[in-house]
């Protein structure tokens, strides 16, 4: 009967340690997800500030450059 109460005392231990460790791999993939979308919008900003300003510049070359191959 001890071994008994042993062993459901042990398999009892075994399952709060496995919840505890999947609620902590839960926290862990939720901030992961979180940061990474962070850093994602911190990139995609900085990207469209960048399309801006080539754009901006590839415009002003190209309203440059049209009379000239206008009278070609």
């Amino acid at each position: 009967m001890e071994l008994v109460l042993k062993i459901y005392y042990l398999l009892q231990v075994a399952i709060v340690l496995l919840m505890v460790g999947c609620l902590i791999l839960l926290v862990f993939l939720k901030l992961k997800t979180l940061l990474s979308q962070a850093l994602m919008s911190k990139h995609t900003e900085t990207s469209k500030k960048q399309y801006q300003k080539n754009m901006t510049k590839f415009i002003k070359k190209s309203q440059l450059l049209a009379p000239a191959q206008l009278n070609k």
